[in-house]
């Protein structure tokens, strides 16, 4: 059972420490300090002795708010340290089974923590912005719109290349009805371009993350059951809806090919 802090009533995680007082309950290093203590022996002493309500007496007014922007610094700093991939502004800790989105001002985003078994689902947020006929004239990824984001591309746009995204990100569907979005970008911004490679790569480093936490048996599946033949048959949609060029086909069948 999660240990919760009776200052801030924030769960006390596996990384983070906490202080246990004199009726069993715990209190988070952030109240710890709000409270005025900085850890010698006769604090925690003093601490073994101090029931729930003492210990609440000794923080301040505004320790909810003071403290919430402390745990947030702090939740960050313990992401940082032990994530094991970091995408863009999501750090993922698969120790901790949990997920942070970092604060973002520009897309006016707060910093969310979300555990892995608290999300039911995941959804795409893509909006194209420009269209054309025809196909790129330089790759996006690798040399094509490859990845989710070219299947996602080619579902979206029928016969039609895209030049630019207004809107690209991930919404995560919570299991207590909450929606959390993570946007990559809500300007145009053009895909042959250094930022929109970028977000492109980043995008397809997410999907193909979620999905291998949320969907292993399927990628599994798919992975012993698609051939090379099958992917060729992939990428000849990609050419047909002009999202590949005819080299970018042909370089890609010969590498399947020879593998």
């Amino acid at each position: 059972m999660a240990k919760i802090c009776v200052g801030c009533e924030n769960k006390i995680g596996a990384l983070s420490s906490g202080y246990k007082l004199g009726d069993g309950d715990y209190a988070c290093k952030n109240c710890f300090k709000l409270a005025g203590y900085g850890g010698s022996f006769a604090d925690l002493k003093e601490l073994k002795t101090m029931t729930s309500a003492e210990f609440k007496k000794r923080l301040p007014a505004d320790a909810g708010e003071v403290n919430a922007k402390d745990l947030h610094k702090s939740q960050l700093a313990q992401f940082k340290a032990h994530a094991n991939l970091t995408i863009n502004d999501v750090l993922f800790n698969d120790q901790e089974q949990a997920l942070l989105i970092k604060k973002s001002i520009m897309f006016n985003r707060p910093q969310s923590l979300i555990k892995y078994e608290d999300i039911d689902s995941y959804t795409p947020i893509f909006d194209s912005g420009k269209m054309r006929k025809g196909s790129f004239s330089r790759g996006v990824v690798g040399g094509a719109v490859a990845g989710p984001l070219g299947s996602l591309v080619a579902s979206s746009t029928g016969k039609k290349s895209i030049e630019s995204i207004s809107r690209l990100g991930i919404d995560f569907h919570l299991k207590d009805g909450r929606e959390i979005q993570f946007l990559l970008a809500e300007t145009d911004v053009k895909l042959d371009s250094i930022t929109g490679r970028a977000l492109v790569d980043d995008y397809n480093k997410l999907v193909e993350k979620l999905d291998s936490l949320f969907a292993p048996e399927t990628s599994a599946s798919s992975a012993e059951i698609l051939s090379p033949v099958d992917e060729i048959r992939k990428y000849k949609e990609l050419l047909d809806e002009g999202i590949l060029t005819q080299a970018e086909f042909d370089a890609k069948k010969k590498e399947l090919l020879e593998n």
